[in-house]
């Protein structure tokens, strides 16, 4: 499946009224790969252009002031955002360091955690330790036991098809 970012984004500061549209390139079908480009501009609340934007939304944005505002000169270029590299832990799963933090449990915290919390399930413990079929084996056979309850919790509360009816 392949899903390509393109078109505008339009936002709007309620609280100041500065507006920003970023047009993301479209590659075209015939392109020679995926076009990261992205241009875009900040306009004030009366409308005038005040800063243009350029860049590659993989990689970096940057701005360019085209009029001069307390805080920037004219002409005056800035890099607003930066992906940096080592923010990735270069695993296969390529987590960054924020979203492996949410997964990873301190030994000091395992101890408090109610042991119905979601990151102690076995099969996500055996996925993050990397055995991918394990893990798998572990999520079905969990699923087939879930709707097997379901069904028979339904069989004794009497509600069986009665969904159904009108």
């Amino acid at each position: 499946m392949w899903v390509e970012h393109h078109g505008e984004l339009d936002i709007t500061s309620l609280k100041t009224g500065y507006k920003c549209l970023v047009n993301f390139k479209k590659c075209g079908f015939f392109g020679s790969g995926v076009d990261y480009r992205l241009e875009g501009y900040i306009r004030d609340p009366d409308g005038n252009i005040c800063v243009e934007l350029t860049g590659r939304w993989d990689q970096y944005l940057q701005g360019t002031w085209l009029v001069d505002t307390k805080d920037s000169e004219k002409g005056r270029v800035d890099e607003l955002w930066r992906v940096y590299e080592y923010n990735f832990i270069n695993d296969k799963y390529h987590f960054s360091k924020f979203a492996a933090s949410l997964v990873e449990i301190p030994d000091e915290l395992r101890a408090l955690l109610p042991p119905t919390d979601s990151r102690l399930r076995l099969d996500k413990e055996t996925l993050v330790s990397g055995d991918l079929d394990y893990a798998t084996k572990i999520k079905k056979n969990n699923g087939r036991k879930a709707t097997t309850r379901k069904k028979e919790e339904r069989i004794l509360s009497g509600r069986v098809g009665t969904y159904f009816l009108s």
